[in-house]
């Protein structure tokens, strides 16, 4: 089908004999020859961990992490494997890499737990032989690292990364709303953010907010799930005819987005959280300043 979205409707025939195709009776239908199917190859084979490794160190300092650690693990005979720590108040990306394997190409699916919850803070089920996680905490967090899909028996590198956090996140925040807000503004690829030149809390559906902003002011604003189960999380900002929006995706608990106000005094902000007795965390920052009638993002 050519379209996103169409009928389907069953017809039962009987008969003596076999009936012919429907692409012979209805020959607009019919999508042509064939094409045998061909094998795509074999999977790209990755480089050596100690070569991943080192690119990934490299860029995670070249981004602005103030610490790179490495840690081993090994898996067990069914390739899979559990490690607990503790992370500090900070932005973390942890990756897990697997070494090559000659019988059995690997597929790391992994998640992290924090604290005494039972629901991953973040996981990462995709197929790539690597595993990426990625966390912000406000406080000092046990966390529990559980993966599969390694090679049997076979060594894994647990590279793990640290960012600081934002300066602006209030102190009066507990350590899980400095966290996530945390999360939202860095996966933003935020710029510097002080203290919120306003916050706002609320429950989960649609909810309207309409802000006064500085005419010449350059904003992010960010809003995240702090309660509850989130089944979704997305943020519109509406200036005269501009709109501004951003989602956090089926599962994400957080969202962001950033906008000039271009002479605009007022902004209408649409928090939509979806899930069951959710409640969320909204703050918007300064982020900047522009002449009125320049275009700036």
């Amino acid at each position: 089908m050519r379209s996103p979205r169409g009928v389907v409707e069953v017809l039962i025939a009987r008969g003596e004999r076999p009936f012919p195709p429907l692409t012979r009776v209805l020959t607009a239908r019919s999508p042509g020859a064939w094409s045998p199917p061909s094998a795509a190859g074999p999977p790209a084979r990755p480089e050596s961990v100690e070569h991943r490794s080192l690119a990934h160190a490299t860029r995670a300092r070249r981004e602005g992490a103030n610490a790179v650690s490495q840690r081993e693990l090994t898996s067990d005979p069914d390739g899979r494997g559990r490690a607990a720590f503790r992370l500090e108040p900070a932005c973390h990306r942890l990756r897990l890499l697997a070494s090559p394997s000659v019988t059995l190409p690997a597929d790391i699916d992994a998640e992290l737990v924090l604290g005494a919850s039972t629901e991953p803070a973040a996981s990462d089920r995709s197929e790539a032989t690597d595993a990426v996680l990625i966390t912000c905490v406000g406080d000092e967090t046990p966390a529990s690292l559980s993966y599969q899909g390694a090679p049997p028996k076979s060594a894994v590198t647990l590279v793990a990364e640290r960012y600081p956090l934002p300066a602006g996140l209030p102190a009066r925040w507990t350590g899980e709303e400095r966290g996530r807000i945390a999360q939202a503004l860095w996966q933003h690829r935020s710029p510097a953010v002080d203290l919120p030149v306003a916050t706002a809390r609320g429950v989960s559906g649609v909810t309207l907010l309409p802000l006064e902003i500085e005419p010449d002011g350059c904003y992010v604003a960010a809003v995240a799930s702090t309660r509850g189960v989130s089944a979704g999380v997305a943020l519109s900002a509406e200036l005269g005819l501009r709109q501004a929006q951003n989602h956090g995706g089926l599962d994400g608990f957080a969202t962001a987005l950033s906008f000039c106000a271009r002479g605009d005094p007022m902004v209408r902000f649409n928090v939509e959280v979806r899930g069951e007795g959710g409640a969320w965390l909204f703050a918007l920052f300064r982020a900047g300043r522009s002449a009125v009638g320049e275009r700036g993002e």
